[in-house]
């Protein structure tokens, strides 16, 4: 992993700038926003991974109950939709001329998770897509290395 990353980073323009920021990503765009106009949010799956490693209680657990577990995976949602709301604050805030282009992974269109926390991750995850899908100007998803312009098919659907 270590000899991929530093690929991708030999890979990049010497002018990007690189912010590593494991959780607060509100905080991190807004000083990706003070270095450029035009920044790259890559990316939101590995950034909720995170947010679970950090949670008490989102570890695995053999023993753990239905009514906990959808205690917690309530909790979880609610905590990173509200960790999204920062970040969005932070865009609706920002000047008009920024640009912040957001990458994440649909993870809902494969096997549902065995285990428990798995399910909680995809479905986080599903609800966090949508809100960040909902406030985009444009949302795509990459097929086989191709673009498909899912909002604009989305808006000709409603009319």
């Amino acid at each position: 992993m270590r000899a991929r990353i530093a690929r991708h980073r030999a890979s990049r323009p010497r002018e990007w700038h690189t912010i590593e920021e494991p959780l607060d990503l509100a905080r991190a765009v807004r000083q990706a926003y003070k270095l450029a106009d035009v920044s790259l949010l890559d990316c939101v799956t590995l950034w909720l991974g995170n947010m679970v490693s950090q949670e008490p209680g989102q570890r695995e657990s053999g023993d753990k109950g239905i009514e906990e577990l959808r205690i917690t995976s309530n909790l979880f949602d609610e905590l990173s939709l509200k960790q999204v709301e920062a970040l969005l604050a932070v865009v609706q805030a920002a000047e008009p001329n920024k640009t912040l282009i957001v990458v994440s992974n649909e993870v809902g269109l494969g096997v549902v998770p065995a285990y428990p926390l798995g399910r909680v991750y995809r479905d986080t995850l599903g609800y966090v897509n949508q809100r960040l899908a909902r406030t985009a100007d444009r949302v795509y998803l990459m097929v086989a290395g191709m673009a498909v312009d899912i909002k604009r098919l989305h808006e000709e659907a409603s009319l």
